[in-house]
Order: structure tokens, then sequence, then C-alpha cells
């Protein structure tokens, strides 16, 4: 089955939105609601506003295809429409997370990437779970608070930061020469 970029993004984008946020409220629209909006003229505003439609447009029908396909929950109810992420949605956010992960390995550029983290014990729960993003995304852990990755992940931890609120916690750096990475070598394959 093909799938095509836009499809596979904004399916991903509505995805990971959900496992960050839980539940979405949404308003689904009518799969020909667009066609009202055709009438409109071609003006500046009018296109930005068009534009934005059609965005909401391929949000709201990818919701409609992940609920065929049993990938979220949508619940109708008296305050407006839910949907929440399945089991099977999360294991389809992980295809594509490891899809992405597995693109990068075809090329290493000899660099290392490290993830080094300094986030206080009041949010532990959030430390922990930046921990298990990082085994599920390919990382391994060189010290209890920093983590070595040979492939460039730059966007995956911007989204971690942005979305656990830990810009000032966690550090992105990437060396060209890292003491000890013989055994990270086997590990990760590039021996």
């Amino acid at each position: 089955m093909y799938i095509s970029r836009k499809t596979y993004t904004v399916s991903r984008a509505v995805l990971t939105a959900m496992e960050l946020v839980g539940v979405l409220s949404v308003a689904v629209l009518a799969p020909n609601a667009l066609q009202i909006f055709k009438m409109f003229g071609r003006s500046g505003k009018e296109k930005k506003q068009r534009n934005s439609i059609r965005l909401l447009y391929d949000i709201n029908s990818t919701i409609i295809r992940l609920a065929k396909e049993k990938c979220v929950k949508v619940e109708y109810r008296e305050d407006g429409t839910y949907v929440s992420l399945t089991r099977k949605g999360k294991e389809r956010l992980l295809q594509y997370e490891y899809g992405a992960h597995r693109e990068n390995k075809d090329s290493w550029d000899g660099r290392w990437r490290l993830v080094v983290f300094d986030v206080s014990e009041r949010k532990r729960k959030i430390r922990d779970k930046l921990r298990r993003s990082l085994v599920s995304y390919g990382f391994m852990r060189m010290q209890n608070s920093v983590w070595i990755y040979p492939y460039d992940c730059e966007d995956f931890i911007s989204i971690i930061k942005t979305d656990k609120k830990l810009w000032g916690d966690v550090l992105y750096v990437v060396a060209d020469r890292v003491e000890g990475v013989d055994q990270y070598k086997r590990v990760f394959g590039l021996t």
C-alpha cells in the first residue's frame, strides 16, 4: 500500500500530538465541507483562510482515517468530539519513529550525538519519561545523565525538550571525538 509523504506527515503529527496531550478535542468536518469554500475569491487573506481550512480538513480526514484503522478512538459527547490514542495508534507511532530512526542509519557521518541532562528530583516522572524516550529511540547510556547516539537526531531532542519543558535542563551535543566510544561503535554496528 502506497502512503504519500503528506499523509505520512499528517498522520505522524496527529498521533504525536495525541501521545503528548493524551486526548484531543476536535471539530470533525463533514467530508465535503471544503466544497463550500471554493466560492471564495483569491485575495491574500482569503487564500490564507483557505489554506488554514485545508490544513484543518487534512487533520480531520486523517483522524477519520485513523479511527477506521483503529489507531484512535473518537468519542462524541455533548461538549464536543474527543480523540484519544489506542494501543494500535501507539504501535503505529513507534513504526513511524522507527522508520525515521532507520533512515538515518544508512549514513553515519562519524560524529557522535550526546544528550546530557540535569533534571531535578521534583521532576522525577518527567526525567524517567525522558530516559524511556531516549532508550526507545536507540540511545545508549554512557553515565546516569549522559546518553550517546551516532546519527542526527536534533529534531527528536528538540521535540522532547519542548514537550517536557526541559529547555535549560537538556543539552544536545554533536562531537567529532568522544573518549571510550569503541564499545558503542560495536553496539551500534559501526565497526
